[in-house]
């Protein structure tokens, strides 16, 4: 059964925290994602979620759901935006891309969204890319994935750091150690292919060489065997490439084999259910990441901080657990479609249009925004923080 979580805020679902399922049957009307028939009041707009908030890749998608949740309502407890109000609607894919295609599907076909954000995983916004060109909606990928956002797709923008930003800051770092050679391990889905793709494109312009490729399924429960062949291959440093839990199976077992090398990650470790699950085994790890882990250390002239620290306060305050990178790009999504929506309306082309030529210097959680025709991405290599694990606690890196 697809899971669909309703909100509509304020309203006393919400506040019992009810989940209902089907889409309102009303058809859309000329480019309209809150029109007459579409079932909300003229005065709301409806903006569509497809999350990954069970299954695998559920640490990104529950904080991902938590902060759209906790932003609409402060935006509709606040008076809304330009006189209107906004509806999440919220669908659950279980971490199942087949299932996150049934569900934007509904979005458009049913609930009739003004825009959508969600794709969790690289490998779902990717399946999810040529039914949002079809019917011409904004899409706001909350995946890391190059292919998502490059080459430019008219209806899709990317918040997070894409592979190129991430992979050029983790092989400037291994340069300045005068690491030349790595042992390689990543996800066999498309984040981890996509990782392992710029790598193999970029490591011979800083001199390093991939001395052993190897992958795992990510639900693996063991990678022993591909570790083993990495160490008998003599890397100066390993690098991991993947998201929980399989990076952190992926972790311990590198800690187990006894490996005398540093231990190099990607951004899809950036939450806590990483450092739960590896525990004493994640120390050291070195990783590139969104500056939300370690905001409080952060100098106070970063644009970022005072952003990040308010974000983090409201986060954890009201769902009582850590926030995490993956929540930071749902917030800059929602608050770049709220103000899209404030100055023009729930119409799908003038929210695009708006978004691609009015994004500027957005300081938001991942990054200061940035987008133009040329790119839907609209981050530099300013975005990211190079983060050590010490003492089982994300520590600012000081190059």
């Amino acid at each position: 059964m697809i899971k669909k979580f309703r909100m509509i805020i304020p309203t006393l679902a919400l506040a019992l925290g009810l989940a209902g399922c089907g889409g309102s049957p009303a058809s859309s009307g000329g480019g309209q994602g809150a029109s007459p028939g579409g079932g909300a009041p003229s005065d709301t707009v409806k903006i569509g979620a497809e999350l990954s908030v069970t299954g695998p890749a559920s640490s990104l998608g529950r904080p991902e759901r938590d902060t759209l949740q906790m932003v609409v309502d402060e935006i509709n407890a606040s008076g809304g935006v330009g006189g209107k109000k906004l509806q999440l609607i919220t669908y659950d894919d279980e971490s199942n891309p087949t299932k996150a295609v049934l569900n934007l599907k509904k979005l458009l076909d049913q609930d009739h969204v003004s825009a959508v954000i969600g794709g969790t995983t690289s490998a779902i916004s990717l399946g999810l890319i040529p039914t949002i060109e079809q019917a011409k909606v904004p899409f706001f990928s909350l995946a890391a994935d190059q292919r998502i956002a490059t080459p430019v797709k008219p209806w899709v923008f990317k918040l997070p750091q894409g592979d190129n930003l991430v992979v050029e800051r983790i092989l400037a770092y291994l340069k300045s150690q005068n690491i030349t050679k790595v042992g390689w391990l990543s996800s066999s889905d498309d984040f981890g292919q996509g990782g392992k793709n710029t790598f193999e494109a970029l490591a011979p312009k800083f001199g390093i060489q991939g001395v052993a490729f190897e992958s795992y399924v990510p639900t693996d429960k063991d990678m022993i065997p591909q570790l083993t062949r990495i160490k008998n291959a003599n890397p100066q440093a390993v690098i991991i490439y993947g998201i929980p839990p399989g990076a952190s199976i992926a972790t311990k077992n590198f800690a187990q084999l006894g490996f005398k090398v540093p231990l190099i990650h990607s951004h899809g470790i950036a939450n806590q259910d990483f450092l739960t699950q590896t525990g004493s085994a994640s120390n050291g790890v070195v990783f590139p990441a969104s500056k939300l882990l370690v905001a409080n250390q952060l100098p106070d002239t970063d644009k970022q901080k005072a952003v990040l620290l308010k974000y983090k306060d409201d986060f954890e305050k009201k769902f009582g657990y850590p926030a995490n990178a993956f929540g930071g790009h749902a917030w800059d999504a929602i608050h770049i479609v709220a103000k899209a929506v404030g100055a023009v309306g729930g119409d799908h082309q003038k929210i695009r249009d708006y978004v691609e030529n009015n994004t500027k210097d957005f300081v938001g959680c991942t990054g200061v925004f940035t987008f133009n025709p040329a790119d839907h991405n609209g981050l530099t290599k300013e975005a990211l923080a190079l983060i050590k694990v010490v003492d089982g606690k994300w520590t600012l890196l000081q190059e």
